[in-house]
């Protein structure tokens, strides 16, 4: 099939892969504009840029999708020989700009979303963060025909990921970025082989994922264990939860869920050793196992305190 793919971030990198491996031809790549990067703020490219120009696709950076746009992106599927420059389906995941209608209705099987939550449940900018945070055991990755409206088009592929206790946002993203180049190698082939067929969402259920806010990262110790958890295994690696340790913001990184008797307050610090540094919440203890204090690199707990005197008793996020 001829295709317009659409993606920026990294998590976008696997179903371009599946792409170029695939029988399918990539006729054009839209991909966000490069943008300041790192201490010296020097333009970047995407991922998916890098990864385009590395294999010979043709690659399109539009500020956005406007009329200006529609025209260029028309000329550049004629030059790459697309019959009326209509391409046969466009794929789009971690795009990060907003669609417009008459791209939507460009291709003739519309265009496809890899979507990593269970929908309708985690519609929005961070479905793995949300399905980390909420402390949920299993997630989907959906493959979607896109829409006007946010992630709540029809389904064309639904498969489970099992969410393993020590998954954070890294591991996951990468599970599920996986598991949709995959997807959409699938979806192709039934719209190829015509027996592709899109399921509506259920009407209740749904839950926004709401982009990840500054108030996010603050670790609430009077939640329960599994919120605490699933807080620190969303925020990890990037951009990290966060609580104060004597007055210093440090980011917590790894947590475990552990068992303990103490009926201390949440945040107090229960046993403070290298090997078993424990915090109460609200209804049970972590131990946290890797940091990140301000200005220095991830370390273990262990390296953490070797440097830094904490007595037990200490309150945490004061």
């Amino acid at each position: 099939m001829r295709c317009i793919f659409l993606g920026t971030s990294e998590f976008a990198v696997p179903t371009l892969e599946a792409l170029m491996h695939s029988e399918h031809r990539i006729d054009l790549v839209v991909t966000q504009p490069d943008r300041p990067k790192g201490r010296g703020r020097k333009l970047a490219a995407s991922p998916i840029k890098t990864l385009a120009l590395k294999n010979g696709l043709n690659v399109y950076q539009p500020v956005s999708l406007d009329s200006g746009a529609r025209i260029e992106i028309a000329q550049a599927l004629l030059d790459a020989g697309v019959a009326n420059g209509v391409p046969d389906v466009g794929v789009t995941v971690a795009y990060g700009l907003l669609v417009p209608e008459w791209l939507l209705e460009l291709p003739e099987h519309g265009l496809i979303n890899v979507h990593p939550s269970d929908v309708p449940k985690f519609r929005g900018a961070a479905p793995i963060q949300r399905t980390l945070m909420a402390g949920d055991s299993r997630t989907s990755v959906c493959v979607l025909r896109m829409g006007q409206g946010l992630d709540d088009g029809p389904v064309y592929a639904r498969d489970v990921v099992d969410i393993a206790e020590d998954d954070d946002f890294g591991s996951l993203s990468d599970k599920c970025a996986t598991l949709g180049g995959r997807m959409v190698i699938r979806v192709l082939a039934q719209f190829d082989a015509g027996t592709a067929v899109a399921i509506d969402q259920a009407e209740n259920g749904e839950i926004y994922a709401n982009k990840i806010l500054p108030a996010d990262r603050e670790i609430d110790w009077t939640q329960t264990s599994r919120l605490v958890h699933g807080r620190v295994r969303g925020l990890a690696p990037r951009p990290g939860a966060f609580t104060f340790v004597q007055g210093k913001s440090v980011k917590v990184l790894k947590t475990v869920i552990v068992e303990t008797d103490s009926k201390l307050s949440p945040g107090v610090v229960v046993d403070s050793n290298p090997d078993d540094f424990r915090v109460q919440t609200g209804d049970g203890a972590v131990r946290i196992e890797e940091v990140q204090p301000e200005g220095r690199s991830r370390m273990t707990v262990q390296d953490y305190l070797r440097g830094t005197k904490i007595d037990m008793g200490l309150v945490l996020g004061e």
